[in-house]
């Protein structure tokens, strides 16, 4: 995965930089039964230090974009931290460019955008996160630059992995997320936060339950979810679900390959 910075210069320009951003590692055996108490509420739950936003948004562009402008790129924020989930995204400063492609973020400053050009290729599909000035925080404790892109050639897998009536977890499609006409920003969707998280080739979780609603944004490497019917989803870069079985017996995690992972925590009453 590629990760850029779009910032405003000292000439008033903008520049492009290596996005460093924090990322929580989960190394060795992670206990499963733990995620089961913490859903049955036999133990408290855990406290996520999330990273804020004011909300999370999409749009699809099904027209090539040349050079110029994407609508609205950074919207009423000050930064606007861009993951693309199928496409390529441009982005040109004076000698500088940088094209993106799936699971690749930017980083974008809204007073930097006047002086730069946006283009996207047929067909592009963003994920949008409207962040303060003060992302990523200075003095995080991890920050690590990922160049290991593993992108599957086809459409990006997007599904949802809800809990049954049986408390048992299936798959559906996530049709939802890019409903927004093309070339029109989906209204903004209120999320309790985000962080980043990344495993190990061969990391493994076995059955368990989500205990909270995560978007998870495949960054890096090959994400395997196994549903309770024996159906397993492959998400490369790019690739979204929303894992919604927040109790039952959930489902299990694996991991191919040095995996990143955006994850975004949304309340129920605010999912599609």
């Amino acid at each position: 995965m590629k990760a850029v910075y779009l910032m405003r210069d000292a000439l008033n320009g903008a520049s492009l930089a290596p996005l460093h951003f924090p990322v929580l590692h989960r190394d060795g055996p992670i206990d499963a039964a733990a995620y089961r108490r913490r859903a049955t509420g036999e133990d408290p739950p855990l406290v996520y230090n999330l990273d804020q936003s004011a909300g999370l948004r999409t749009i699809h562009l099904a027209n090539r974009i040349e050079s110029g402008a994407i609508p609205d790129i950074a919207g009423n924020t000050a930064r606007a931290l861009t993951i693309v989930i199928d496409g390529q995204l441009q982005i040109t400063t004076g000698e500088q460019q940088e094209s993106l492609s799936r699971g690749d973020i930017a980083l974008i400053c809204a007073d930097a955008c006047g002086a730069a050009d946006f283009g996207c290729s047929e067909g592009t599909k963003l994920l949008q996160l409207a962040l303060d000035d003060d992302w990523p925080a200075t003095g995080s404790s991890t920050r690590i630059a990922i160049d290991d892109n593993v992108a599957d050639a086809t459409s990006p897998n997007l599904k949802r992995l809800y809990r049954a009536d049986n408390a048992r977890s299936y798959f559906r499609e996530f049709r939802e997320l890019f409903a927004a006409p093309s070339g029109v920003w989906s209204d903004p969707k209120p999320v309790d936060g985000f962080r980043f998280m990344s495993f190990p080739d061969g990391g493994f979780i076995d059955w368990h339950p989500e205990i909270v609603n995560n978007l998870a944004i495949i960054l890096n490497g090959v994400t395997e979810l196994e549903a309770a019917d024996g159906a397993v989803e492959h998400f490369h870069p790019g690739d979204v679900c929303l894992a919604e079985d927040r109790t039952g017996e959930g489902h299990i995690d694996r991991f191919r390959g040095f995996s990143v992972l955006a994850l975004v925590e949304i309340a129920t009453e605010q999912l599609w």
